[in-house]
């Protein structure tokens, strides 16, 4: 049936490459390794021109095309048997690699989804790593892993977003620590690290990993960004006045989400990082968070070292509040007023 259906010495080349596609993806699905490894071994044996590894893949592209989107399904159910018959079987299968979906997402975007499993995303590791010079094999892993999709996420970012501390350990591991800090300080279109997606996520393990990751090797936080964009300082010299433009403080982000959870779970982080405690104060009175959280996650920032006097303006609070005593005062929260007095 399969020497009839994808014969090519009898149908167009255009053709057989969209069939060959489909019979690969439909293994896949069907989780039939079987097939899949007689097809991948014969389209070995034919010679058809294949486009550059840096484009985007589409539907009636080239057999690598078809062979890419069936690694990608593959990566993306999990399928482990699948994948392996596709890296070891495929004779130019370090292209796929670079290979992209219309939205920008490589394989390893794929498999840091839900559905993946580690032991497939180490394998992707492996594969990548293998057969190269040591400074070669990093700089063809920085660049796969660097890669953005179309709303600016590497795959640690999907592997934050979906809470898989599973897959963020294994980066951890297999990464050089030069480039997972260049992996960690990458934003995506709102502005989010791997780790604001984590905490934006409500995905704790994750995030004491990536704290505890960086506390260990003494990345600390800074209070004031090296980037523009991030705090801006206005007013005299020496003047306590700051704009919150982009929330890259962990602690900052968790209050404007209005996640008291994760607020209550980075006061707890014993990695002394250095949080921006009192931006943090206003942007969770600013968030959607209850009345109630609000008071004791403002309880607890005022505790740990917040100024609720402290002059900060806060973009998405209004102009005419400049401190979190104001800014409670003008949305007539009393409770949260009263919390801020009395504790601070």
């Amino acid at each position: 049936l399969l020497d009839i259906w994808c014969d090519s010495t009898l149908l167009p080349i255009p053709i057989f490459q969209q069939r060959a596609a489909k019979i690969m993806i439909l293994s896949v699905q069907s989780n039939l390794p079987q097939i899949l490894d007689i097809l991948v071994s014969r389209l070995n044996a034919l010679d058809f021109p294949c486009f550059s590894s840096e484009k985007s893949i589409g539907p009636g592209d080239d057999v690598s095309a078809g062979v890419a989107k069936a690694l990608m399904l593959a990566a993306e159910v999990g399928n482990e048997e699948c994948a392996s018959i596709i890296l070891t079987r495929w004779d130019s299968s370090l292209p796929l690699f670079a290979m992209r979906d219309d939205d920008g997402n490589t394989v390893f975007h794929y498999c840091c989804r839900g559905h993946g499993n580690a032991m497939l995303l180490q394998l992707l590791f492996r594969h990548l790593s293998t057969g190269t010079a040591t400074k070669s094999r990093q700089q063809q892993l920085a660049k796969v892993l660097m890669c953005k999709n179309r709303f600016g996420q590497t795959a640690l970012h999907i592997a934050c977003e979906h809470g898989r501390v599973d897959f963020v350990e294994t980066f951890l591991s297999l990464c050089s620590i030069a480039l997972l800090a260049k992996l960690l300080a990458v934003e995506d279109d709102q502005t989010q690290t791997p780790l604001l997606a984590a905490v934006g996520n409500n995905a704790s393990d994750v995030v004491m990993c990536l704290i505890m990751w960086r506390g260990n090797r003494n990345l600390i936080l800074r209070n004031t960004p090296q980037s523009p964009g991030k705090v801006v300082r206005r007013g005299p010299l020496g003047s306590s006045r700051m704009e919150l433009q982009s929330p890259t403080c962990p602690m900052v982000w968790a209050s404007i989400k209005g996640n008291l959870d994760m607020i209550q779970l980075l006061l707890s982080d014993p990695s002394g990082q250095d949080y921006r405690i009192t931006e943090s104060i206003t942007a969770l009175l600013c968030s959607n968070a209850t009345s109630d959280d609000k008071v004791e996650g403002c309880r607890l920032l005022v505790q740990n070292g917040g100024n609720p006097f402290e002059d900060v303006e806060v973009i998405s609070c209004s102009p005419y509040a400049n401190t979190a005593v104001s800014v409670a005062a003008n949305s007539c929260e009393s409770e949260v007023l009263k919390a801020l007095i009395t504790t601070g």
